[in-house]
């Protein structure tokens, strides 16, 4: 049966079985609703509580990645829906232009799927101002993030898939033959009357996701513009105070990392004269690969790593430096540096513990942690606390910082739907790839929220809510087409409101540092998105990261349990076939390391 490279559960509800780690996943974008906004990085982090009905922002659960930062200030609600400048929007207006329809024809349903999207789209103005503009009426179909692979498996059998939905099946043997059989619909070649669409699409990185036969049968959702912008996806941040009372600086090397841990665990860093702090925790097991950039940095990506190796393309994890690699880490927990149960807390119990003055150090998305303690009410002590940790040099001289995909997942549509819903939903997509939704993405609402004045957006009310607090649907609109977390480090108004100068001027002195001092991880991508049979079918990495755990907490040293883990992988699933198979098909396209 080929693999769901469907992201991780969130808090490890794969791993439900006792003593399996509960975290596999990062913290993605989709994951959290409010508290981190996005968190996967997770990815994604990938990644993690299921959303519930929000009712306060401290009531709303921590996600995948990498927080969805606050774009920019919003008034309360308005019950109508307005046009830019103002003008109220009728039913089916634009179909008097011909574009949707002719006017006062009913809407146009659309169904809609999406991470508890029923929590989302429950028919606030920015929806209703959408739905006005198109002359559409959305139909939401809910999925539960623990199952929603399945639960599209399903629909996919029975011919009922949504006529939007998102999953991450690029490269996927699922992907290939739902193209085959039919399941989804493709994007139409002709995109001419959709311009920003059409550049969109035409990015050399979408490219690549293009069909033989010219066809795109999906839409990437870029996380990022640059890869740069992933550094602060997966890193190691450690509390700054401490490092202070300490006298500690950076380390520079494993040995001075080693140390600044036991000076955390044995050195009374917040001076109450007790035994009661710790080293490293960790938001989730993605997260966690932060500590392999400074030893084998492939490793810090068992989910998108592929890298070539005595003559071989290989996943990161089969690679002979991945047992040295996992005992430096397992020399960390024997010595009580690593929190002993950091692959069974949630996300939440790790973020709080550095928060509070539990440990100091966290494996973390930057934006997750920071978002957690804002809405804990600790601005303040987030832009005195955190420091985020540079890499330094791993064991082939080089500095890295983590590397992964533009994308992680994309936006398909149903093979249900009719060339005019097609046309409604290209409509969709372009506008939201247009400047006029960028404004209401940073101001919200136009006659609502802010008013043009001599060509610059100007809020009413400068103490508002930012546009994705204050209506649940900018949750699903900011991620049909492309997820725009680079905006999280622009320095708007609502971002140095919410995150403070300080922090927004540290995160992006570290993206520069980053970028300056340390290199991509040397992935190649082409093999990675390869379509291959026994790839395709490979275990996912969250089984491989189960493993990893068992032996860095195991009593065997990690270098020589590994080797038996990876003898079974090898037994037990086509990891030696995929080895040689996508080694073969490199050869024949031309792919060199």
């Amino acid at each position: 049966m080929a693999k769901c490279r469907c992201p991780a559960l969130p808090n490890g509800a794969a791993a439900r079985l006792q003593g399996r780690p509960r975290r596999l996943a990062p913290t993605l974008p989709h994951q959290t609703a409010r508290q981190e906004v996005t968190a996967l990085f997770g990815f994604f982090l990938e990644p993690p509580q299921r959303h519930k009905k929000a009712k306060s922002p401290k009531t709303w659960p921590p996600r995948c990645l990498c927080a969805l930062l606050a774009l920019a200030l919003t008034l309360a609600l308005a019950g109508c829906s307005s046009l830019p400048g103002g003008t109220a929007l009728k039913n089916g207006e634009i179909g008097k232009t011909g574009e949707t329809g002719e006017a006062g024809a009913p809407p146009l349903e659309i169904k809609i799927s999406f991470w508890n999207v029923i929590d989302y789209m429950n028919g606030d103005a920015l929806q209703t101002y959408i739905e006005d503009k198109f002359n559409i009426k959305f139909v939401p179909v809910n999925m539960n993030y623990d199952d929603y692979a399945q639960q599209l498996q399903q629909l996919a059998a029975s011919d009922t898939l949504p006529d939007i939905f998102a999953n991450d099946l690029q490269g996927t043997s699922t992907y290939d033959s739902w193209v085959e059989q039919g399941k989804i619909r493709s994007v139409p070649r002709d995109l001419s009357a959709y311009p920003n669409l059409q550049r969109y699409l035409a990015l050399a990185y979408n490219q690549q996701f293009k069909r033989e036969n010219g066809s795109f049968y999906m839409i990437p959702r870029l996380t990022y513009d640059t890869e740069e912008a992933w550094a602060l996806d997966r890193c190691i941040m450690v509390r700054k105070d401490w490092m202070e009372a300490l006298g500690l600086s950076a380390p520079q090397s494993w040995a001075e990392f080693t140390e600044m841990l036991e000076q955390f665990v044995h050195g009374d860093p917040d001076g109450n004269g007790l035994a009661d702090t710790e080293g490293l925790v960790s938001s989730h097991l993605n997260t966690f690969e932060a500590l392999y950039l400074s030893t084998f940095p492939e490793l810090s990506n068992t989910e998108r790593g592929w890298m070539y190796e005595d003559g071989q393309w290989m996943p990161v994890y089969a690679s002979k430096k991945t047992g040295a690699a996992l005992q430096r880490v397992q020399d960390l927990y024997r010595a009580g540096l690593i929190v002993p149960n950091f692959a069974y807390m949630s996300t939440n119990e790790a973020l709080d513990a550095f928060a509070t003055g539990k440990a100091g150090a966290i494996a973390a998305q930057y934006y997750g942690l920071a978002s957690y303690m804002i809405d804990l009410g600790m601005k303040d002590e987030a832009a005195s606390y955190i420091e985020i940790l540079p890499t330094w040099p791993a064991d082939d001289g080089n500095t890295y910082r983590f590397t992964t995909s533009l994308h992680w997942s994309e936006s398909y549509f149903g093979a249900g739907v009719s060339d005019e819903k097609m046309q409604r939903i290209c409509q969709l997509y372009d506008w939201l790839l247009s400047d006029e939704y960028k404004n209401i993405q940073q101001y919200g609402l136009e006659g609502v929220d802010w008013d043009m004045v001599d060509g610059t957006p100007v809020l009413r009310d400068a103490n508002a809510l930012s546009p994705n607090l204050e209506y649940s649907s900018f949750v699903i609109f900011e991620r049909l087409v492309r997820w725009n977390q680079q905006d999280q480090y622009t320095e708007t108004p609502a971002n140095k409101r919410r995150y403070g100068e300080a922090m927004l001027q540290d995160a992006n002195e570290m993206l520069g540092w980053f970028a300056t001092h340390a290199q991509r991880v040397n992935y190649n991508f082409d093999v990675i998105f390869m379509s291959v049979p026994s790839k395709n079918s490979l275990v996912y990495n969250r089984e491989v990261q189960d493993d990893m755990v068992q032996v860095i907490m195991g009593d065997a040293d990690a270098e020589t349990a590994w080797q038996g883990k990876l003898a079974a992988l090898r037994q037990n699933t086509t990891l030696t076939q995929a080895i040689a198979d996508v080694t073969a098909e490199a050869a024949a396209r031309g792919i060199t390391p």
